[in-house]
């Protein structure tokens, strides 16, 4: 289990000064300060989230200020969350004190950074080298390894990336991994290019059903509107018009032999290539007779396998010695195309 957001706690004093004896030393009260990252030198959260919640500790019945403004007061308790919004990227600095109707206390200075949210999601290891993978509409991933064999992975990606593995086969020199259009079959191509039918029904134990040749399930990707086909080929990566039943018209090729899998994102207009050791590249396909590359993005290792759940905007991708990296999409893009 991998977490995405870690939360810790800072404490940082807050004087609060009574009705009594003005030669006792004033009484001192906690300010508790929830967030996702802390810096307890500088009072600075650190937060990728849209607000960040703060627990104020201090003397029953005394009012709150943040920046001046009256935010409520400490119940019998001496304990009051406060939550404050920080929608832009930015830093932005809060004036806290409270009074108890004699005197002010010490103001406490709280700095909150709000950054950007990262693409990256998490990582998920295996024990082989992940060459190639399909991911299912429920989040099960089946990880082609070569020599490893294929691994079947439960995935969570909620506000956290879990992973459970589910079952391994071993038997098999995997290449690539394809689903049934049902999910209930694994084709699994072995390095002879022949094509192992699994019977996935339990998850558990696969069970290998035949051999051929081939499939005829295709292994490349449509547009939503079924008009355009892209497929990666041994010199390649080609798009062709398929709107005509009886015959595909050629529309691009790009001659690149490191281009090892793509999808098609962003409404179909653009497509993500993996490229082997360059990483992701992205390209511009508005003119689908010329492929305009927009950026690249390099992970660090041999990029060779896409797979994405459109519904819920995730990315996985296989990611060679390093296992399965996942990516909210839209940050991903965002990050990408600016």
């Amino acid at each position: 289990m991998r977490k995405v957001i870690l939360a810790s706690s800072l404490t940082i004093a807050l004087i609060m000064i009574g009705c009594g004896d003005r030669s006792t030393p004033p009484k001192q009260e906690e300010i508790a300060v929830k967030a996702a990252s802390l810096n307890t030198e500088t009072n600075t959260i650190v937060t990728d989230e849209d607000f960040t919640t703060v627990t104020l500790l201090g003397e029953s019945g005394s009012k709150v200020f943040i920046n001046g403004q009256e935010v409520g007061e400490f119940p019998d308790s001496g304990s009051l969350e406060v939550t404050l919004s920080i929608k832009d990227v930015g830093s932005y600095t809060y004036n806290v004190y409270a009074e108890n109707g004699v005197n002010d206390s010490e103001t406490i200075m709280i700095e909150v950074i709000k950054q950007e949210k990262s693409a990256t999601l998490g990582t998920v290891s295996t024990e082989g080298t992940a060459s190639a993978l399909t991911v299912s509409t429920d989040g099960i991933i089946f990880v082609a390894e070569k020599n490893h064999g294929v691994e079947i992975i439960s995935i969570g990606f909620d506000d956290k990336i879990s992973s459970d593995l589910l079952s391994t086969i071993e038997t098999i020199d995997a290449h690539n991994v394809i689903l049934s259009d049902d999910e209930m079959t694994l084709y699994v191509e072995d390095a002879e290019g022949k094509f192992h039918l699994l019977d996935i029904s339990d998850l558990s134990h696969p069970v290998e059903l035949e051999v051929i040749d081939k499939i005829e399930k295709s292994i490349s990707i449509l547009s939503g509107d079924e008009t355009m086909q892209y497929r990666v080929s041994a010199c390649g990566l080609i798009g062709e018009e398929v709107s005509n039943p009886v015959q595909s018209e050629r529309k691009f090729l790009l001659k690149d032999k490191a281009i090892q899998d793509v999808v098609l994102v962003d409404n179909d207009t653009k497509l993500l290539v993996a490229h082997g050791l360059d990483g992701l590249q992205l390209y511009d396909i508005s003119d689908v007779t010329n492929p305009i590359m927009i950026s690249s993005k390099n992970l660090g290792d041999n990029t060779s396998g896409l797979s994405l759940i459109k519904k819920d905007g995730i990315l996985f991708v296989a990611n060679g010695s390093s296992g399965v990296q996942i990516f909210n999409l839209e940050i991903l893009l965002h990050e990408m195309i600016r």
